[in-house]
């Protein structure tokens, strides 16, 4: 994985691919962590000519516990009118290229 790569760089924030890059398998947390933001962007209905500006405003890491969570951007909450109280779940199943992610909000 090119962490130089213009492709990470416009999907991924600098601390995932910085996270990404300290894997022994570096594109299954890249995969996992564009497919995650790819179903909250399906969920809000924003087409997908206009995806790509959001990717960098939505930020996928790791709890201490293993569990994902997910960090939007003050630009991405105020765009997209979020609620200071909505809740995300996110659940993400990868392997090496391959990923799945599901997304579910509460209180949009």
């Amino acid at each position: 994985m090119d962490a130089d790569s213009h492709y990470l760089k416009t999907h991924l924030t600098s601390s995932e691919i910085r996270y990404c890059k300290s894997k022994k398998y570096p594109a299954e947390p890249a995969a996992a962590r564009i497919a995650s933001k790819k179903a909250l962007l399906r969920i809000l209905k924003v087409p997908a000519s206009r995806q790509m500006q959001w990717m960098r405003e939505i930020q996928i890491g790791k709890k201490p516990d293993g569990k994902p969570f997910i960090k939007l951007s003050a630009l991405f909450k105020k765009n997209f009118k979020m609620k200071q109280d909505s809740r995300w779940l996110l659940s993400i199943a990868h392997e090496r290229e391959l990923a799945a992610a599901w997304v579910s909000v509460c209180g949009v």
